[in-house]
């Protein structure tokens, strides 16, 4: 009788604190709103030296506002006005240090991530807009729209460049934001 006692008073201390943790773990998660970090960085930065001042860095901030995983698609460069989409938007200058999640350039829905580039002179930044993503099924939802920045024209070191992925009636989108 009472290692049977025992026995259900064991399973259910058990089963009780498995329950708080799985509430403690809900309530721990963001609740349909997406908080763009305020400083850059949060990212894997392994190797990277740190800079001496942050008129060198260009800092990036990503949220994805959309239901759906994104892949971001960030893509940098250093060849400046020679560059065009064709030239950018290759394998070399995929640029998915630190973004997302196991630094794969991938967001989940609804949150965001932030990176420090170096800034150098010729500096291009661009995204093919996005490539959004059923998280349950992985099927291709659909694609944002292509954005390019250059240093020296769109943006100067130091600056900071925040893109966001939206969906609305169906269509995805990159909006840029520049301050």
């Amino acid at each position: 009788m009472k290692s049977s006692y025992l026995t259900k008073t064991i399973r259910w201390s058990r089963n009780l604190m498995c329950g708080l943790g799985l509430v403690g773990l809900i309530l721990l998660l963001p609740a349909c709103s997406v908080t763009l970090p305020n400083e850059p960085g949060n990212g894997d930065q392994t190797g990277a030296n740190p800079l001496p001042n942050d008129q060198q860095i260009v800092a990036l901030r990503l949220a994805n506002l959309t239901d759906a995983a994104v892949d971001v698609e960030i893509y940098v460069s250093s060849n400046g006005e020679h560059n065009t989409a064709e030239t950018l938007f290759v394998e070399e200058n995929l640029y998915t240090d630190g973004i997302g999640l196991a630094a794969t350039g991938l967001l989940a829905p609804e949150s965001a991530d932030s990176v420090e580039i170096d800034c150098t002179e010729g500096m291009v930044i661009g995204t093919t807009g996005g490539t959004f993503y059923d998280v349950e099924t992985g099927d291709e939802l659909g694609v944002g729209s292509p954005r390019i920045l250059q240093h020296g024209l769109v943006f100067d070191c130091a600056a900071r460049i925040t893109l966001v992925f939206r969906e609305e009636n169906g269509e995805y989108t990159a909006e840029l934001k520049l301050e």
